[in-house]
């Protein structure tokens, strides 16, 4: 359990607003790891990840110190992140995302095609944009922590970076991104 200083911290939280904001983080989160899909997996949805990752900081599983940051910012960067990531390795995931891919010819006449299509490109931009990456480590660094909705002043405060470090990271992360987008313009018809 928390101590009692936190516990009394909890209890002055506006809740409805933490649980709206925090779930729709969720929800980002949930398709960013391509979890999001409308049966659910392991029966999780954004708002049981969201109440998971509240009862854990009420169990002090994981420890959110106010001095450091606002309790919304903690639950939506560290816990549901955390949670949704590890959810993402599990090994119930790969073998979901397997069979998903494999019979998604037969559902691409239904409805919502279209989403699942617009998400597959998303996804595979994506990807080839994380394999684009994956030599510089502060790159990579910007780029993870941009997606999830850090502001480069978060950045360089979470990993003691000089601004000048992030700025060059980011460059060199639009040059990777504008080098990706001709390679698509030049396959297009």
């Amino acid at each position: 359990m928390v101590s009692n200083s936190i516990f009394e911290e909890l209890e002055k939280q506006d809740w409805a607003d933490i649980i709206k904001s925090a779930t729709l983080h969720a929800v980002y989160q949930l398709k960013y790891y391509g979890l999001w899909n409308r049966r659910g997996l392991k029966g999780y949805s954004a708002q049981e990840i969201t109440m998971e990752a509240i009862e854990k900081i009420y169990l002090a599983e994981w420890k959110w110190n106010p001095e450091k940051s606002s309790l919304l910012d903690y639950l939506k960067f560290h816990v549901i992140r955390g949670l949704v990531s590890n959810l993402a390795k599990s090994s119930e995931f790969k073998s979901t995302h397997e069979i998903e891919s494999s019979e998604f010819h037969g559902i691409a006449d239904q409805e919502g095609a279209d989403e699942i299509i617009a998400s597959m490109n998303q996804d595979q931009i994506l990807k080839i944009l994380r394999e684009e990456i994956s030599s510089d480590e502060q790159v990579k660094v910007v780029f993870e922590e941009l997606l999830i909705g850090l502001k480069r002043s978060e950045i360089c405060e979470k990993y003691d970076w000089e601004n000048r470090i992030y700025d060059n990271a980011s460059r060199r992360l639009s040059g990777f991104i504008r080098k990706i987008t001709d390679k698509i313009k030049h396959v297009e018809p």
